[in-house]
């Protein structure tokens, strides 16, 4: 019993002696887990652009180098600007020679986003049943895929179905001498596997 008395109290004071003769410079320091960024660039294959993939949304697209992105603003939209001038008036008029574009997608964790089965049912949906209004719709063709693109005032907007859900991306410009980089744009937009 003596001798368990002696070993219980060693032991405390060992630790406890332990405890208080640490040197006073020693920290252990841990590095913090870098979050997941939920957007990257990458080199484009296209000469002179890079190519934005946002994780979160489940999307990518290629853009010109000089184009800046806005992923922070929004929760669901990623605004694309022409140039740098348009970030500092984000919510000003597009002038003359620029192009905005916004990409809206349904952020899946939201859970209560209808799905769609076609973009034929979203324009015959909105069209006819909800009270939306899509007008002024021509399909065309992206990558192989026919989809909706619909003329309202000033922009235009382009529908995309991924998983049932829909993803709107906006055109607003005010030169039609854009339109052929908004084209190429457009075309290199995929959702991730």
């Amino acid at each position: 019993m003596v001798l368990l008395i002696v070993l219980i109290l060693g032991g405390i004071g060992f630790v406890a002696y332990s405890s208080f003769n640490k040197s006073p410079n020693t920290q252990i320091l841990q590095s913090p887990t870098p979050l997941p960024s939920t957007n990257r660039f990458s080199v484009s294959s296209k000469q002179g652009w890079r190519k934005y993939t946002n994780l979160e949304q489940g999307f990518s697209i290629e853009l010109p180098q000089s184009y800046i992105v806005d992923d922070k603003t929004f929760a669901q939209s990623v605004v694309i600007y022409s140039n740098e001038d348009m970030l500092q008036r984000k919510f000003g008029p597009v002038e003359q020679d620029e192009l905005k574009i916004e990409i809206t997608s349904p952020k899946k964790s939201f859970g209560n986003q209808k799905r769609y089965k076609d973009l034929k049912e979203f324009v015959y949906e909105t069209d006819h049943d909800s009270g939306l209004v899509v007008a002024n719709v021509s399909w065309i063709k992206v990558d192989d895929q026919e989809i909706p693109k619909e003329i309202d005032g000033d922009r235009e907007l382009y529908y995309f179905l991924n998983d049932g859900f829909l993803y709107i991306i906006t055109k607003k410009l005010n030169d039609s001498n854009l339109n052929p980089e908004f084209d190429q744009v457009l075309s290199t937009f995929r959702f991730l596997d």
